[in-house]
């Protein structure tokens, strides 16, 4: 049996770090929006990489979400 390859482990990285951020995005009432492109375009990115300019407009409604967030924490004292 062959050994995985290094971008089988990263792809099942990834696909757990999604999952959770999903997770806790539907945990705190954040709605979810899927989107195949979004998806490939932010896939071929690496940390470090120069935002392109198509996920401009997603990228900074995410900062805005998070922005809120901090702004109104919930009763438990965590960010809702």
């Amino acid at each position: 049996m062959p050994l995985p390859s290094e971008s089988s482990f990263a792809d099942a990285g990834r696909q757990a770090v999604a999952a959770r951020l999903v997770e806790l995005a539907q945990s705190h009432g954040m709605g979810i929006r899927v989107s195949a492109d979004l998806q490939a375009l932010l896939a071929a990115l690496k940390i470090g990489d120069p935002i392109p300019i198509p996920a401009f407009a997603v990228v900074a409604e995410i900062l805005f979400v998070i922005l809120q967030a901090n702004q109104h924490p919930s009763a438990d004292g965590e960010a809702s």
